[in-house]
């Protein structure tokens, strides 16, 4: 599991191929020390700098995307009982927490887009004599059946806002692996995620609401917070989402198929998620 503990930023000055100077900054990482983290930056500034001289485009804010860990902080770090780190919670790019593990498999699989109110397609489709059948429906008898077709796996079934989510809850699955990425594509999951389970080993699911979703703005800034003001700012923000979040959940449990777990340690991740997206408590999702 490739989880960065250390992010560091080198900025360099260059001339573009038309004379003009420019400032060049990247962020690198590291999961052992500060010190490697600062050389793979200097390394990466010093790459693109060239690049720029030579004429070519700048970089994506994505080009990188998901072939390096996540420029996220951690929040907590989840142990076993050997006290082996098996999981962490961050906070991504627009301030939800998520779990990271390489132990618990997580497919998400979203609808198309949102369809917020299904009652009026439905009463759309009784003017035209056609039976209309909700996409979120289609969807759920769709992973319900792949989930049954596999029974070789217990899955724990979840609606979220945006579709459905899948746990695989009775075994450990590399998420490096050739059955991690079969099963992935089978259930339709979203590629950019397919390649961030490959690269960084770890499944993410995250457990809070979009701050959009129930009315928060999105983070002033991105971690790691390099002035003590950027970081006041941002701890006004999290004080901000977290009760604005508190009245929304990220899923409920749709259905499980299979045996429950055995695993102390899937089950404990399995209880956390649980936990911390509210599956249980009949609120609205976010």
């Amino acid at each position: 599991m490739k989880i960065a503990r250390f992010w560091v930023k080198e900025t360099i000055q260059t001339v573009n191929k038309r004379g003009q100077r420019v400032e060049v900054a990247r962020w690198h990482w590291s999961e052992n020390s500060r010190e490697e983290a600062r050389e793979r930056a200097a390394e990466a500034v010093r790459q693109t700098a060239g690049r720029i001289a030579a004429g070519e485009p700048w970089p994506s804010k994505n080009e990188y995307y998901p072939d390096r860990p996540p420029r996220e902080e951690i929040i907590e770090e989840i142990k076993d009982r050997q006290g082996e780190v098996i999981a962490t919670i961050t906070r991504n790019g627009y301030g939800a927490l998520v779990l990271n593990t390489r132990d618990l498999m997580f497919i998400d699989v979203d609808l198309p887009f949102e369809w917020p109110i299904p009652s009026l397609f439905k009463a759309i489709g009784r003017l035209f004599g056609k039976k209309y059948e909700d996409p979120a429906e289609k969807l759920q008898k769709k992973v319900i059946g792949l989930a049954r077709d596999h029974e070789a796996f217990a899955f724990r079934i979840y609606r979220t806002r945006a579709g459905f989510r899948c746990v695989v809850v009775n075994t450990r699955i590399d998420p490096a692996s050739p059955e991690s990425l079969r099963l992935l594509d089978t259930f339709g999951a979203d590629p950019l995620y397919v390649r961030l389970c490959k690269n960084q080993e770890c499944f993410r699911a995250r457990l809070t609401p979009k701050p959009w979703r129930c009315g928060a703005r999105k983070p002033p800034n991105r971690f790691p917070r390099e002035e003590a003001e950027a970081e006041q700012a941002y701890r006004a923000w999290a004080s901000e989402y977290e009760a604005k979040s508190r009245p929304f959940a990220t899923c409920r449990l749709v259905e499980q198929t299979g045996a429950p777990s055995t695993d102390a340690s899937l089950t404990a991740l399995l209880d956390l998620h649980d936990r911390l997206t509210k599956v249980a408590s009949g609120l609205a999702l976010a």
